[in-house]
């Protein structure tokens, strides 16, 4: 398509585009996006793409727009074992290391944070079926996000054609594949049932989070993503990803997109011929607050995030709460001293006292532990805030969370619907039981749940925030479950 924009035009789709996608485009590239544009461009029902773009820079942009554009825009460019330096990296490194240290509790949770049509986290799954002799005793946590929500209804097919197969692996595709009539592979259930998959905008939405699994990671490969990311997006992408590493995490990147990782808690590292990054925490919160007992807390439920920054706290004051900084820490990714400050206070007053009194720092409290992937710790808070208070929903939606975390579908499902009979509104329940549903092919119930959960966030404000989903907007929840019902029934 031949550019007829004006420099102006270009230049404010530029913005828009990287507000919502990240993408940075340059303009002697303007052609090559034009060209990409022309589907989008036919199914928004215009007929040049002028009037196309002036039209979505002057209209709210809608969910299915966004994946309109994400379809058109992103590339689907992957195969299995794709960067053979990162595999043997993971292969004779991090994963012995890793399965070496989690001996006792036996869980690894990894993320392909842009999986495309899903080669990446099957090949993880591959690595991992052959690194661990007994590995159904286990808790094995391989994530996979895209953007593409056509791409991520491929991955659930696990059906490939040799383009795939552009790495030497022969034998791994002999023993983990069957090659059906019209000559495609397809993966094994066993390898297949590994991997989970959600959608995930990488520069829009909420992570790390306990509700779509992106937190508590050991490993996070996010490759060829920040090629076509804007300078600030960078950083603000990198940032989060360092949020839902563990300490001691890896970050794994594109050869060619090292230089851009510019993080102070990610650490490069050199392993043979590959740079890694490793978490190693340096945060910038020097003091915090100044307090002996848990009566110092004021509590004000209307959080004045926008007016503090992490290094400038030190005492709380009258205009800015305890609780507020501690939400303050949480949404900063600072689990570690929110732990040690609420602990701090348990030291000063009775226990049931603080249960009673102080719910929201417990949530908090249970919310930070879950996200260093202190479970048991997790799951013991849990517990004593449900005794406290039987009919609060929020502990047994957390409890129900980790429950599956610890992969007790079970009790996952039990907890999620003790939920919503303490509170038949309670949307992230319906939503969470609706993706465990899924996930274990329970289909007609699994719809009437994402259903519920539209018809329940109908009744919020798109703005208003939900704490248990870790403060994410019932906006983003709406377009997650819209988008979700796309994947696993459209």
């Amino acid at each position: 398509m031949i550019n007829t924009l004006s420099e102006e035009l270009i230049a404010q789709f530029h913005i828009f585009l990287e507000n919502k996608f990240g993408f940075s485009y340059k303009y002697e590239n303007i052609n090559e996006l034009l060209d990409r544009l022309t589907p989008a461009v036919k199914a928004f029902g215009f007929t040049d793409s002028k009037t196309c773009i002036e039209w979505l820079l002057e209209n709210p942009i809608q969910q299915e727009q966004i994946e309109i554009l994400a379809r058109c825009l992103t590339i689907g460019e992957t195969y299995f074992f794709r960067d053979i330096n990162s595999f043997k990296v993971l292969e004779e490194v991090i994963f012995p290391s890793i399965i070496n240290k989690r001996s006792n509790d036996r869980n690894i949770r990894v993320w392909c944070g842009a999986c495309c049509t899903g080669e990446e986290p099957y090949s993880v799954a591959i690595l991992l079926h052959q690194l661990i002799p007994n590995l159904k005793d286990w808790k094995i946590s391989l994530l996979g996000t895209d953007i593409n929500t056509l791409f991520l209804q491929k991955t659930k097919q696990a059906r490939y054609k040799e383009w795939s197969f552009r790495s030497e692996i022969p034998e791994l595709k002999k023993r983990y594949f069957t090659k059906n009539s019209d000559g495609q592979y397809l993966l094994n259930p066993e390898i297949k049932n590994m991997v989970d998959f959600f959608y995930l905008n990488l520069v829009d939405d909420k992570y790390p989070s306990l509700t779509n699994g992106t937190n508590g990671i050991d490993v996070i490969l996010c490759n060829n993503v920040f090629i076509y990311f804007s300078e600030q997006q960078i950083a603000n992408v990198t940032k989060k990803l360092a949020q839902a590493l563990i300490e001691g995490g890896y970050l794994i990147v594109a050869s060619i997109e090292s230089s851009f990782i510019q993080h102070p808690d990610l650490r490069p590292c050199r392993i043979g011929n590959t740079i890694v990054f490793k978490k190693e925490s340096s945060s910038n919160i020097k003091t915090i607050p100044q307090t002996t007992s848990s009566t110092a807390l004021t509590i004000n439920h209307t959080p004045a995030f926008k007016a503090i920054a992490s290094s400038e706290i030190k005492l709380a004051s009258p205009s800015t709460s305890n609780l507020d900084i501690l939400k303050l820490w949480y949404l900063e990714g600072h689990y570690k001293m929110v732990i040690e400050f609420i602990e701090k206070l348990l030291k000063n007053e009775n226990e049931t006292e603080f249960l009673k009194n102080h719910s929201q720092e417990i949530l908090l409290l249970i919310q930070s532990l879950a996200n260093q992937v202190k479970l048991s710790q997790a799951l013991n808070w849990c517990d004593k805030a449900i005794e406290i208070n039987k009919i609060d929903p929020a502990p047994c939606y957390l409890k129900a969370l980790i429950l599956q975390e610890l992969h007790d579908e079970q009790g996952s499902i039990h907890f999620f619907q003790r939920t919503l009979y303490l509170n038949p509104n309670f949307a992230l329940a319906e939503f969470s039981l609706a993706v465990l549903l899924s996930r274990k092919g329970v289909n007609p119930e699994a719809k009437h749940h994402f259903k519920n959960t539209l018809k329940i966030l109908e009744s919020h404000h798109p703005s208003d925030i939900l704490w248990e989903a870790d403060a994410m907007s019932a906006e983003k929840l709406t377009k997650m479950t819209k988008n979700l019902y796309t994947i696993w029934y459209e």
